[in-house]
């Protein structure tokens, strides 16, 4: 009995050991296979390009004319807000009304005398507000002419 007893276990440890091994073999072999179906697949995948890919005749956005249109509102809108902001800044007075008001005793008042030399620097102060008045709307229409041209030929 012994010996069959100890051929048994031997038997067993060794089908253990060959088990052991086919399934090693078995998992190795489906790894192997799904690897090789992986790689049968994208042998099978074709890319063709059907139409060749083409700039756009016009450009998607910014619509430029709106931009520059926008860009010369926003800036006029700020300089107007600034030039009231500064004016209700300033703590000076521009008149003897205005300076009665403080209920002190005034003793006196300067007037203001326009004298030559003060008209002309008016003038060419004048003059000047109205060439950079000129020259902002003559570079927003040649903005705005060139955006439209390149708008139209489908250039960005």
């Amino acid at each position: 009995m012994p010996a069959v007893l100890i051929q048994v276990q031997d038997l067993d440890r060794d089908y253990g050991i060959l088990k052991k091994n086919y399934e090693e073999l078995v998992s190795r072999r489906q790894a192997a296979q799904i690897a090789d179906a992986a790689d049968t697949k994208t042998e099978k995948i074709q890319f063709r390009i059907i139409d060749p890919p083409q700039v756009p005749m016009a450009p998607a956005e910014p619509n430029r004319p709106i931009l520059v249109s926008l860009v010369l509102l926003a800036g006029l809108g700020a300089a107007v807000a600034a030039a009231v902001l500064m004016s209700q800044l300033d703590r000076s007075f521009g008149t003897l009304a205005q300076l009665r008001e403080l209920g002190l005793p005034i003793v006196g008042s300067v007037t203001r005398i326009s004298l030559g030399a003060a008209r002309r620097r008016a003038v060419f102060q004048l003059a000047g507000v109205c060439a950079s008045a000129g020259m902002l709307v003559a570079v927003y229409g040649t903005l705005l002419l060139l955006s439209l041209n390149l708008h139209s030929v489908g250039v960005s």
